[in-house]
């Protein structure tokens, strides 16, 4: 990843709290076809219809999305193919469903990159911050999900908690563009979340 460069890459699973490194796992959930579009690195939240969209700043997270399956209206094969990204509107074969994989152990760390409206110092971690929705990369399947500098607080409904810039020499504190690791703050799954 390069750091102090504009490259929002969403939220990014890099390990789980104990440090001990994220080994891939996801839970299956169903899309919610008309909610929008979904890419590598979004963060997704619980519908009331028993599927998932979009979590837009400040929703209570159910997880964050790393790819789908599905048929394709006009599929040779009834086997679900995998994408690395949901798009609204796809066709899709008569009586199936999308299925999202879900990062959602709320034990699990994340990368996010702040945006441009400010620099992270040491003095910002385990602060709150909201995340900012933005359009994703269909070339690459990838979130543009960034950290909005401008929420920057310790208010208990931000989503997402800081804990510290992520290691590397070329990720100094203050660097325009750069990277913090931390947890979904709201979490859907912790014990004492409401339903929906």
């Amino acid at each position: 990843m390069a750091y102090g460069v504009n490259g929002p890459f969403g939220l990014l699973p890099t390990r789980t709290l104990g440090s001990a490194t994220w080994n891939g796992q996801s839970s299956s959930y169903f899309i919610d076809v008309t909610a929008g579009n979904l890419f590598v690195g979004d963060p997704v939240k619980a519908m009331a219809n028993g599927a998932i969209q979009p979590a837009a700043a400040g929703d209570v997270a159910l997880g964050v999305f790393v790819g789908c399956r599905y048929i394709v209206s006009n599929a040779t094969v009834n086997d679900p193919q995998w994408y690395s990204f949901w798009l609204n509107g796809t066709s899709l074969r008569a009586n199936t469903v999308p299925i999202a994989l879900v990062v959602d152990d709320p034990s699990t760390i994340f990368a996010a990159q702040v945006n441009a409206a400010g620099n992270l110092v040491q003095t910002n971690m385990f602060n709150t911050i909201n995340w900012a929705a933005s359009a994703g990369n269909q070339l690459l399947g990838q979130s543009q999900y960034t950290l909005d500098f401008a929420t920057l607080g310790t208010a208990a409904n931000l989503n997402f908690k800081m804990l510290t810039l992520q290691p590397s020499p070329n990720n100094a504190p203050n660097q325009p563009f750069n990277v913090a690791e931390g947890i979904i703050n709201n979490h859907f799954i912790r014990p004492g979340a409401v339903g929906v």
